[in-house]
């Protein structure tokens, strides 16, 4: 390899690392779509502080600025109303009874005085109306997302 032939492969190096890193930064910290992840146990609620333990309960958000992680769904509503967050959101809560990932968007919502919500909310997220029925019983008000933005207690 002559001179010429060494700078133009370095030229071409720095060139290529330059692309990878301009790509890595404009990438999102996490794949559109993908779930949030809570670390149950060792995270703190964005909103009250308190350790995030029951998997039921917890919520999320996805922003443009990150994910921000909630030990009740409630804590998740009044952040929402504190933080006034920009652009697009995501709203994740948890099916009671399987625990699986949802939209909020998509949940029925069960707020009930029976139901034990770890900051007493009393909030519960289900998949379907039937879930909400057979959890909360019949003290429980049902509500979609947007009513529950709505009649929710307000706490700062």
């Amino acid at each position: 390899m002559n001179r010429r032939q060494f700078l133009i492969g370095l030229g071409s190096a720095a060139v290529l690392a330059a692309g990878v890193a301009t790509g890595l930064r404009v990438l999102p910290d996490a794949e559109v779509g993908a779930l949030p992840t809570i670390r149950y146990g060792q995270e703190s609620c964005s909103f009250c502080g308190m350790s995030i333990d029951d998997p039921r309960f917890a919520s999320a958000w996805r922003a443009a600025d990150g994910e921000r992680h909630f030990d009740d769904i409630g804590c998740m509503v009044n952040a929402m109303r504190r933080d006034h967050p920009a652009g697009t959101i995501d709203f994740y809560v948890h099916d009671y009874t399987s625990e699986q990932w949802l939209s909020a968007t998509e949940a029925t919502f069960a707020v009930s005085p029976t139901v034990k919500t770890p900051m007493a909310y009393g909030v519960l997220a289900a998949a379907d109306a039937s879930t909400v029925n057979d959890v909360a019983g019949s003290s429980r008000s049902v509500y979609t997302w947007s009513e529950l933005l709505e009649h929710l207690e307000r706490r700062s």
